[in-house]
């Protein structure tokens, strides 16, 4: 079977038919149109919702220029982004994380539609294609990275997964069977089309079922993920996160730099005290580097605990960040503040009608859920 390049399979698998993409975005359309994406909005506010919003990016990129997929859920296109930033200017009040954290500090109120931009990973992306449009349309945000990873080629266990599939797929192989996943794992992929078949809705699956497991029983996976790789010459390798002169610069032009840990380990995973060694790390190379650290603390894969929280506290963390629509969790005078976030990728988010919808989280009233 012919090798595919990443950029043919993801014109043939990645990309929404016209129809697909269509009907959302007339639904948004006419909902935006009449103002019903704002009296949704109000509504949520009346009902306890808060009346600002952070926005979670990780990829600013043409996906088909990569050498295997990226995960559906990761990435904006750059174009995409760009009218992001244009509508974020006019139709919403950008804050910077500082300016907003300061807020809830002090109890004072934000501006109506303040949202604060962050970008989890550190990606050599941001620096090439996200940063000079933030500067042009001077947008602030922050950026979460981990500096074990910094300059390096080093991959997620997420985005290895994919990338092990896709190479497994490329060769002609057919989607693996763990027994790990159980029977009704494999049913779902039956319904999906075949298990034959390897697609990125299909290797997402796999990475959200991975997620849920423990730590011992996801490392036998990619164990066995690993050696059909290695029998096959390995996952095509491209440098992804940015270089300590990269991230310097990107620090020099006013970009705030948080943290996710040393090198980026579930802090559910892991004991309070190599939790609390990875948070020291990352403080002490930062240091070493030159590059300022904020005090904001971004969660690996999202996943945290109460003790984490207070050893973050005790660190000097007033507020922390995870993933989704998590509520705001009290102020506390000996844990840190979990703070959720909205993820941004490019199938619900292409025009600015789906985007508004997506800012405030009303895609369900909107009927585009």
């Amino acid at each position: 079977m012919e090798d595919k390049t990443g950029k043919e399979y993801h014109k043939e698998n990645s990309q929404l038919s016209y129809l697909e993409r269509l009907l959302p975005r007339l639904t948004a359309a006419w909902a935006y149109k009449r103002g019903n994406i704002e009296r949704y909005r109000l509504e949520k506010i009346a009902q306890g919702d808060v009346p600002w919003k952070i926005l979670r990016y990780e990829h600013v990129t043409k996906p088909e220029s990569k050498i295997y997929p990226l995960k559906r859920t990761s990435y904006v296109r750059p174009e995409t982004f760009e009218m992001q930033l244009r509508f974020l200017k006019s139709e919403c009040n950008v804050v910077s994380l500082e300016q907003l954290t300061r807020a809830l500090n002090s109890g004072s109120q934000l501006p109506d539609k303040s949202v604060a931009l962050t970008f989890d990973g550190g990606y050599n992306d941001f620096y090439l294609e996200a940063a000079p449009l933030l500067s042009k349309y001077s947008v602030p945000c922050t950026v979460f990275v981990s500096p074990a990873y910094v300059g390096n080629d080093f991959i997620f266990w997420p985005d290895k997964v994919v990338g092990a599939l896709f190479l497994l797929k490329s060769k002609g192989y057919e989607y693996p069977k763990f027994k790990e996943m159980g029977k009704r794992y494999y049913e779902v992929l039956d319904d999906l089309g075949g298990s034959e078949e390897i697609s990125l809705g299909r290797a997402a699956l796999l990475v959200d079922t991975m997620q849920k497991m423990s730590p011992d029983k996801r490392a036998e996976i990619m164990d066995q993920l690993g050696v059909m790789v290695e029998q096959l010459g390995g996952i095509p390798i491209e440098r992804q996160f940015m270089d300590w002169q990269q991230l310097s610069e990107v620090s020099a032009a006013g970009f705030e730099i948080g943290t996710m840990g040393f090198s980026h380990k579930a802090a559910s995973e892991i004991d309070l005290k190599e939790f609390e060694s990875e948070l020291k790390a990352s403080f002490g190379e930062f240091e070493r580097r030159g590059v300022r650290l904020r005090k904001y603390f971004a969660y690996p894969y999202g996943k945290f605990t109460k003790d984490c929280r207070e050893v973050l506290f005790q660190n000097g963390f007033r507020h922390s960040f995870a993933i989704g629509d998590y509520p705001q969790s009290k102020p506390s005078r000996k844990r840190a503040t979990v703070i959720g976030r909205t993820q941004m990728f490019e199938a619900f988010t292409y025009c600015k009608e789906l985007f508004a919808a997506r800012i405030w989280r009303v895609e369900e009233q909107v009927g585009i859920a």
